[in-house]
């Protein structure tokens, strides 16, 4: 992607930004920035909510190479739909205990079953290249219909119970 298209990207995620968190993605010692942007369009689905995520370094973040992750994704569970708000809030911490922080993502606005705005967490997990899921890989924790759900002990219960998050997601359904 050329520079000026790098540089209009992180204007954009962080004029739009509601939510960001720091963690060590890739592993290499220095903390990347996830922004999460839930009022972004994910191609024509409006408010479908999206996050990006930019590589630091010693000196400063790294827009080339920068991740962008919706619903739409690879591995993401379900599929991006109008007002989801993908990316309120996000949340970091080796989640599985792999050695590499991980990225936690709210959807507050997911429908789940027959429930409207019930509210989802969506894992992506950290790696030696940053972020990846294939399908299959990335996980999902309903929240409930309308309720706060501390996502972090969830995290202690459901996935790994060795790892231990450094934050929480809290997500409230119909926001």
């Amino acid at each position: 992607m050329p520079l000026a298209l790098c540089a209009l990207a992180f204007a954009s995620a962080t004029a739009e930004a509601k939510s960001s968190v720091s963690g060590d993605f890739d592993g290499d010692g220095f903390d990347d920035l996830g922004v999460g942007v839930p009022f972004r369009n994910a191609g024509s689905v409006e408010e479908a909510g999206a996050v990006f995520v930019f590589g630091g370094s010693a000196s400063r973040l790294i827009v080339a190479g920068s991740q962008l992750w919706h619903q739409d994704s690879s591995g993401i569970a379900d599929a991006a739909e109008f007002g989801d708000r993908f990316g309120s809030p996000v949340a970091a911490g080796d989640f599985n205990g792999s050695g590499h922080d991980d990225l936690a993502v709210g959807v507050p606005r997911e429908r789940l079953d027959s429930a409207s705005d019930a509210g989802a967490v969506n894992v992506i997990y950290g790696a030696g290249i940053g972020l990846e899921s294939a399908p299959g890989e990335s996980d999902r924790e309903a929240t409930g219909r309308r309720s706060q759900a501390s996502w972090s002990r969830r995290a202690t219960s459901r996935w790994h119970a060795r790892a231990r998050p450094r934050a929480s997601v809290e997500v409230a359904g119909g926001e």
